[in-house]
């Protein structure tokens, strides 16, 4: 009696260890998951980033053209209004 109560002791012991081991891999593979998340998050922020600077350049270029097509055609016009 006292050797299956062992027996079942280690064989509980074992299923314990199993099971601790199974819940570390699993928060090691989820930590994985998160700091890979991290960083495709970082990347599509960075990314969000680049985009809003161009866009404002962008801007800027769009503003700055549309001014001297302006200033070219006023020119062009008081050049054709003096003559």
């Amino acid at each position: 009696m006292h050797q299956t109560l062992e027996a079942r002791q280690a064989a509980a012991k074992e299923l314990m260890k199993a099971a601790e081991q199974e819940k570390l891999e699993k928060e090691e593979s989820a930590l994985n998951a998160l700091a890979e998340q991290e960083a495709i998050m970082l990347k599509v922020v960075q990314e969000s980033e680049t985009l809003q600077q161009e866009a404002e350049e962008n801007s800027k270029v769009a503003f700055i053209s549309v001014h001297r097509v302006l200033v070219l055609a006023r020119e062009k016009y008081l050049l054709f209004a003096r003559m």
